[in-house]
């Protein structure tokens, strides 16, 4: 059964890469989540098709005796639907039971964001006479700017950028490409880093906007760890991520009156419900105005 169930896997996950253009990171989430599914099977002497409703339910129990959150079991289940749906439809089984597990329900958390004030605090941290803190403000300023997710702006190149118009060409997920706009003050910033302090580090034929004392592209991991540091400096108490700046930059816009469909596409949302979480943060700011300016409140 595992060698059956392992040349799906293999033929699929070359389907996703060579035919969905999915993303490295997204293939990778699926390996892993079919990884976890084959380990279960190891002890089971079944063919593919002889996985049915009751295996699945079974699969479930399995993965909340290894305490994995509700998200993760929701993630791997909704990777197994889609991996049958595959073989569905290159005729190898003729159903999936997987449509009728229902997973977990995931409580819906209000995103955090970084208002005003704590924006402010944070950016005063920097001492551009450093080169890192110049490298630093320019990241955290288009973070901010422009609501990148963190692997997006690690994979950013020099010619991405178009500083007439203030716009970068990002990949997002699988791989869609979109336009992303900049401010005044991240251009400036930007500006400050490329000509103070990217060529001091870069190597030849080295394309990445942002890259480290070695002349890499930073990672992700790096992204995390700079903003851990400013964090603590800046004396705030509540978590801060890369997405944190994503959502603050889409709350921002939503409370300065934006539509809702340009925000979206601003954020690279393919679905406006992934969206619409926001607008229970605009919402929640103009309860907080009313209480604090109206004398009836």
């Amino acid at each position: 059964m595992s060698s059956d169930i392992s040349n799906y896997v293999n033929t699929y996950l070359n389907f996703l890469k060579l035919e969905k253009n999915y993303a490295f990171n997204t293939i990778k989430s699926y390996k892993k989540d079919l990884s976890i599914f084959q380990d279960f099977l190891k002890q089971q002497s079944l063919s593919i098709n002889k996985i049915d409703y009751h295996l699945c339910r079974q699969y479930l129990y399995f993965l909340e005796k290894l305490n994995y959150s509700r998200k993760t079991i929701s993630r791997n289940i909704a990777s197994l639907r889609s991996f049958w749906k595959y073989l569905a439809h290159n005729n190898i089984i003729s159903n999936n039971p997987w449509l009728f597990l229902s997973t977990p329900k995931i409580p819906k958390k209000l995103p955090i964001v970084l208002y005003e004030q704590e924006i402010e605090k944070i950016f005063s941290c920097f001492d551009l006479s450093h080169n890192i803190d110049r490298r630093n403000r320019a990241l955290i300023e288009l973070l901010y700017s422009s609501g990148f997710r963190v692997s997006e702006i690690t994979q950013l190149n020099l010619n991405d950028l178009n500083f007439f118009e203030r716009e970068i060409l990002v990949k997002g997920k699988g791989n869609k490409e979109r336009i992303v706009v900049f401010g005044k003050i991240a251009e400036k910033y930007l500006k400050l880093y490329l000509q103070n302090t990217r060529h001091i580090w870069a190597k030849k034929n080295n394309s990445a906007l942002f890259i480290n004392q070695q002349g890499s592209r930073i990672t992700p991991r790096t992204v995390q760890r700079i903003i851990k540091k400013i964090k603590n400096q800046a004396h705030i108490s509540k978590p801060i991520t890369p997405h944190t700046f994503r959502h603050s930059f889409a709350t921002e816009l939503l409370n300065g009156g934006a539509n809702l469909k340009i925000v979206q596409e601003l954020l690279g949302h393919s679905s406006l419900s992934t969206t619409q979480i926001y607008t229970h943060l605009t919402q929640k700011n103009l309860i907080k105005t009313y209480k604090i300016h109206h004398p009836r409140a």
